[in-house]
């Protein structure tokens, strides 16, 4: 049970398990053989994992405004990688837009 529920953060977290397992100290094969159920992990190794997945859900939005300037900005989502949010990957969702309608539709299609 807890194993799935770790499986299952992994995959919500929209990381790639490469860079997972350099956050937690974990070798990338030995999270892909757990991650497809083949492999069981360490109480320590579930851990470190957990620590990584908590940090990084607790630390970055899901959505965010980018390059934010009363004439142009763009909404991004938690996964790709952008150049003003090095820490967290994100990518954009939206096409350059006046601040004012990007705020309106991050409240109205994202709900934040």
């Amino acid at each position: 049970m807890l194993s799935e529920q770790l499986r299952q953060a992994v995959r919500d977290s929209g990381l790639s398990l490469q860079e997972i397992g350099r956050r937690a100290k974990i070798a990338p094969s030995q999270l892909s053989l757990f991650m497809r159920g083949e492999r069981s992990i360490r109480l320590d190794t579930a851990d470190r994992l957990g620590q990584v997945l908590q940090a990084f859900k607790s630390d970055s939005p899901a959505y965010i405004l980018v390059g934010v300037s009363p004439d142009r900005c763009r909404i991004a989502k938690r996964s790709g990688t952008i150049e003003d949010a090095p820490s967290v990957e994100y990518e954009f969702v939206s096409p350059p837009l006046r601040y004012v309608l990007a705020r309106e539709e991050l409240l109205i299609r994202y709900g934040m």
